[in-house]
């Protein structure tokens, strides 16, 4: 019975009660010991047997409990840590998330502006070529704040494909866009993401 609890207690740690029950309970087999008649024929060997095996409990449970509140405080600590390092997660993606939005606007600002100064100029003019470069960079920076969500899922392994048709060619020249390069593309319809 006593092997069976300390191995309780050993496993599920202590409570208040549980505590009590353990030291109070070889007590209570102790007195129902000395009152047995078998044992007063040698009463005087009981109460050191006794004693010592009661010691040896005590010991035993101040040193379970011990390692019960270590136990405690440790699991405390790590489910501190771990909400800590979740909030400090969520409030580094809400800052993110407000800093891609006000990003997102600025460009579109200064892209607007570009292309209102642009439509004074002849598309000649060599000024008007690189406004035009400067204004399709931005709309590129624009387009990549928009994607921010499939980035965030893409990092986090919870991503899920949609494809469409899209015209090779205009993609292309869609992410080549303000930048000088030559590209030979097929005219191909294919499926992206």
């Amino acid at each position: 019975q006593g092997v069976l609890n300390f191995l309780l207690l050993g496993c599920a740690g202590f409570a208040q009660s549980t505590l009590w029950s353990c030291v109070l309970q070889p007590l209570v087999f102790l007195a129902a010991l000395l009152m047995s008649p078998d044992i007063r024929m040698h009463v005087s060997v009981v109460p050191v047997r006794c004693a010592g095996m009661f010691i040896a409990y005590t010991l035993l449970l101040v040193r379970m409990r011990s390692d019960s509140l270590t136990r405690r405080c440790t699991f405390f600590l790590q489910r501190y840590f771990q909400v800590a390092l979740g909030k400090a997660v969520e409030s580094s993606r809400k800052a993110d998330s407000i800093l891609n939005h006000t990003l997102k606007n600025y460009m579109a600002d200064g892209a607007g502006e570009i292309e209102l100064f642009l439509d004074r100029f002849d598309k000649e003019d060599p000024m008007y070529a690189e406004l035009h470069t400067a204004s399709i960079s931005l709309q590129r920076g624009m387009r990549a704040c928009r994607q921010r969500q499939a980035y965030l899922q893409l990092t986090s392994g919870d991503y899920r494909l949609s494809l469409y048709p899209v015209e090779l060619e205009t993609f292309a020249k869609q992410i080549t866009a303000g930048r000088d390069m030559t590209t030979e593309v097929p005219c191909l319809q294919v499926l992206l993401d």
